[in-house]
């Protein structure tokens, strides 16, 4: 297991709306779009420009939806898939943030859940921990962050315009992707919305 974290930035020019909207329209959509959990059509439809050339390929929209914890909506996730899921081929998972959350509140749940669906040890665990609190920023409204799960391999993080670092440690990769994908998944209708599978 190892951590590679990296300090090259990296420009993100794939603004919501450009060349459809003009900058005013874009701003006061893209700030509605926030607050109410929903997307603009280039942001539910594409994965960011600097994730897309980390890792070139057919990406596709598989599903997305909003993770709500009691009252609060937390984030918008959107999988991106290159096939399907299960294909064994990368897939990201876009995290859109409706809420303000630091990186210790990230790390903290992301073990309860390990826990909870019973991957890796209370040592692992702490490991997973501290490398999720090494890579992970604190994040707000409109904040995004990225997963590029490569299946049972590693995790590359990215933020909204840079790459953040790798965690390359196969069972934390099957781990972190369980949060959102195991069938005992405490979001199952999240799930549901990310894989497109139907309640008929």
């Amino acid at each position: 297991m190892s951590i590679m974290p990296v300090s090259t930035s990296f420009d993100d020019q794939s603004a919501a709306g450009k060349g459809v909207l003009d900058s005013r329209e874009s701003d006061q959509k893209g700030a509605a779009a926030a607050q109410s959990g929903e997307q603009t059509p280039s942001q539910a439809q594409q994965l960011p420009r600097h994730v897309q050339a980390f890792e070139p390929g057919t990406w596709t929209l598989s599903g997305c939806g909003v993770f709500s914890w009691s009252v609060f909506r937390l984030y918008r996730a959107s999988l991106f898939v290159q096939g399907t899921v299960d294909s064994g081929r990368p897939y990201a998972l876009l995290l859109s943030y409706l809420r303000k959350v630091t990186a210790q509140q990230i790390a903290d749940t992301s073990v309860q859940q390990f826990e909870r669906l019973g991957f890796g040890s209370s040592e692992q665990h702490q490991q997973w921990r501290s490398l999720l609190l090494g890579l992970l920023p604190d994040v707000a409204l409109g904040d995004h962050l990225t997963g590029l799960f490569y299946p049972n391999q590693k995790v590359e993080f990215f933020d909204g315009n840079k790459h953040l670092g790798c965690v390359e440690d196969p069972a934390f990769a099957q781990a972190f992707a369980a949060i959102w994908l195991d069938p005992r998944t405490q979001g199952q209708s999240l799930r549901k919305a990310l894989l497109g599978i139907s309640d008929d």
